[in-house]
């Protein structure tokens, strides 16, 4: 999952994910509806509910961001 959603970020196209265009981050971690996406069973492991998948999905690269 982060090595998708940073590859716009390490490619300089973008500063975080969420200013890319087509990232899955809009569905995953902001709960945006998109029906090109369909929850990854990994996903679905981040928590019980979606508030705390969607929470733990973007705690995946706040950690991230500050070593690229």
């Amino acid at each position: 999952m982060r090595y998708i959603e940073l590859n716009p970020v390490r490619a300089n196209m973008v500063f975080t994910p969420e200013q890319y265009q087509w990232p899955s981050i809009h569905r995953n971690g902001q709960g945006e509806k998109d029906d090109l996406v369909i929850p990854h069973n990994l996903y679905q492991k981040l928590g019980n509910t979606e508030v705390l998948r969607r929470a733990a999905y973007m705690g995946l690269f706040i950690s991230c961001l500050g070593q690229i």
